[in-house]
């Protein structure tokens, strides 16, 4: 018996959303770890979430789901499809975004992840450039710690990301260094420290340190330095998640802090009125780039702001190296 070929269609149509849709029911169970609450957020009934999961289970020929003390879990076979599901998802929301940016020709966000100590010069190269060539431009910049950059970058939430370059960097990810520097001790401009001839580290655990925990890239690297030098970790008097404000309590208190070197020998920005203290072998040299996901779309926008913030941060390699000591 052959069915007409528009019957044909209908089912194969009817087929594909009936896919989609249990595809979308799996992701959202794998969010909510529960049948129950995956179907109160999707308004469908238990029933309709379990029959999918069978289809599902039966057009792969494998188990996806298994059930805990605790709820329901992904099978391996699960993970693995819910990962390829939600790849395919950002692929298509980036089709999206490049059919839309191909309409609206110059209309956009632009979307920027940048590191606290690297925010400054991100910020002077952008602000008001982007917006003086792109009158309709939208900028999102948002500064975090490395960790917190990473995982927000690979799920779509940003363009690119402007930070430091970490050695075990996702196969997922790409960087492009644009600026070598290094951490050393900073003190306002006046500080006890800079009256001394001749520093050691022993003179640092003289004070009380300001800035970012031990479970931050900078503060286990200055952990560490101390450690090497035979001291414990130094005390901080206060630690803090935004380098503004660790800045300004350097400038008003006799702390010290860990600050990239260009801010300080330039006086760009916060660096303003800080002096650095030069010890041998206590620094932590850095790379810092561009970094974006692999194979990713990037608008005409993202890609002159990219533009904008590589010049400017080749200008500042180039006059860190004429000036480093």
């Amino acid at each position: 018996m052959h069915l007409p070929h528009k019957a044909m269609h209908m089912m194969h149509t009817r087929g594909t959303v009936l896919l989609e849709a249990d595809l979308r029911y799996l992701i959202q169970i794998s969010t909510c770890h529960s049948l129950a609450s995956a179907a109160e957020e999707l308004g469908v009934s238990q029933s309709t979430l379990s029959r999918a999961v069978q289809r599902l289970e039966l057009r792969f020929s494998t188990a996806l789901l298994e059930r805990t003390a605790r709820g329901v879990q992904l099978t391996d076979a699960g993970s693995r499809l819910v990962a390829r599901l939600r790849l395919a998802d950002r692929h298509l929301q980036e089709a999206q975004a490049e059919m839309s940016d191909l309409a609206k020709a110059r209309k956009g966000l632009v979307r920027v992840a940048v590191g606290h100590t690297v925010s400054s010069p991100v910020t002077r190269a952008l602000v008001p450039r982007l917006q003086m060539e792109r009158p309709a431009t939208r900028l999102q910049l948002d500064a975090w710690f490395n960790d917190q950059i990473f995982s927000r970058l690979q799920n779509g939430e940003y363009d690119f990301a402007v930070c430091v370059i970490p050695r075990d960097l996702s196969q997922e990810l790409v960087a492009r260094p644009l600026l070598q520097d290094r951490l050393l001790p900073v003190v306002r401009q006046g500080h006890p420290l800079t009256l001394k001839p001749k520093l050691a580290v022993k003179d640092l655990v003289l004070y009380p340190w300001v800035g970012a925990n031990r479970h931050v890239l900078s503060g286990a690297a200055l952990d560490e330095l101390f450690i090497q030098s035979g001291f414990s970790g130094p005390l901080r008097a206060l630690e803090s998640n935004s380098f503004e404000v660790t800045i300004d309590a350097l400038k008003s208190s006799d702390c010290v802090a860990f600050a990239p070197d260009w801010m300080v020998d330039q006086q760009i920005g916060i660096g303003q009125g800080l002096t650095s203290i030069f010890i041998r072998d206590f620094s932590h040299p850095r790379e810092i780039g561009i970094i974006q996901r692999s194979g990713t779309y990037l608008s005409p926008l993202a890609s002159r702001a990219q533009e904008l913030v590589t010049t400017a941060l080749e200008v500042l390699n180039t006059k860190r190296s004429a000036s480093a000591p």
